[in-house]
């Protein structure tokens, strides 16, 4: 679905629920990247949620953010060694490497 409003399996929306996948301001989904991204699996956004969360201000399992909550933050003030672990493994995996050594 793409447009203002969008309901889909996958949507591209200033406002969406993306069953799979979303992208836009305000998302609600599986997966999504927006300015608040609420999302089950995967969230990157200003406001992020999901078990894996990246943005400025996160909620989640694993999260990498200016601040946040969550189980392992990688954020300016805590430095979880299981997140860093986590998010330098993803870089590799999606190659986003963040260190070549």
């Amino acid at each position: 679905a793409i447009g203002q409003f969008g309901i889909g399996a996958i949507t591209i929306a200033q406002f969406g629920v993306g069953i799979v996948f979303g992208f836009g301001q305000i998302i609600l989904g599986t997966t999504a990247i927006a300015q608040i991204a609420v999302a089950l699996l995967f969230g990157m956004g200003q406001l992020a949620t999901g078990y894996i969360a990246i943005g400025q201000i996160v909620f989640g399992y694993y999260g990498l953010c200016q601040t946040g909550l969550a189980a392992h933050l990688w954020s300016q003030k805590f430095r979880d060694p299981e997140a860093v672990r986590f998010f330098k493994q993803l870089a590799e995996y999606t190659g986003f490497l963040l260190n070549k050594k």
